[in-house]
């Protein structure tokens, strides 16, 4: 099979300009009802080489991560 992909060469690693070295993000630090998750700003993570940073303007959530908030199954806490 061919490819007619023209973008072969490695990732070339930008600077970052005009980046904060913070983000925002929803974190949590106890189980419990969704009032337990907190806006909070955070350091940027470092970036292995060979690895990405995705900035992410929506995420969706459903069932699992609502139980997973309040610490359910139990089994999966241990």
């Amino acid at each position: 099979m061919t490819t007619t992909d023209m973008h072969t060469d490695p990732v070339v690693r930008q600077p970052d300009l005009g980046r904060s070295p913070q983000m925002h993000a929803v974190t949590r630090d106890r189980y419990g009802a969704p009032d337990v998750l907190r806006f909070a700003t955070i350091a940027r993570p470092a970036v292995p080489p060979g690895h990405l940073l995705v900035q992410v303007a929506a995420a969706g959530v459903n069932r699992g991560d609502a139980l997973e908030v309040r610490g359910w199954p139990r089994l999966a806490r241990l």
